[in-house]
């Protein structure tokens, strides 16, 4: 049973990487997801036990996992070797400026106008949102450009 099960989980781990395309987005989700249940899980200890406001909270809690999920989605997921990472990096500062302006809307728009539980519109919000960065993070800031030939 756990020889089939090995042998399963490394035919999958080569499919993954025949496919880079499948492989992207199946290791962005996998992150994606530890990313996102940290930062759920700190939006609720903040909210919740620390009493912040909902917003701020968000806030807080976008910033602190948005600079984890840079760095393992450059390593891991897209495995950008490529030079200029300061400008890489500035570009994904103003995209994660974008998202968190998406979130910090979507959440006021389900949180006080809907009026959805914070934890719920959050889960919401963070699907819609993942769609956002994962083709932002794919097609601007770890394509493959002229910056990573320059090097």
């Amino acid at each position: 049973m756990f020889n089939f099960l090995i042998k399963r989980i490394n035919k999958a781990y080569q499919l993954l990487e025949r496919k880079e395309n499948l492989r992207q987005v199946t290791i962005y989700i996998f992150i994606g997801g530890i990313a996102a249940t940290l930062d759920l899980f700190l939006l609720f200890v903040l909210v919740t036990l620390l009493g912040f406001y909902y917003l701020l909270a968000a806030t807080i809690s976008f910033v602190l996992l948005g600079v984890f999920s840079y760095y393992c989605q450059k390593r891991f997921t897209f495995r950008h070797k490529g030079g200029r990472d300061e400008i890489r990096f500035i570009i994904f500062l103003i995209i994660a400026l974008t998202s968190l302006g998406w979130t910090i809307v979507l959440l006021h728009l389900l949180v006080d106008v809907l009026k959805f539980w914070y934890l719920e519109a959050a889960v919401i919000v963070k699907f819609i949102v993942l769609v956002w960065n994962f083709l932002m993070s794919k097609f601007v800031i770890f394509r493959q450009t002229g910056l990573d030939r320059s090097q």
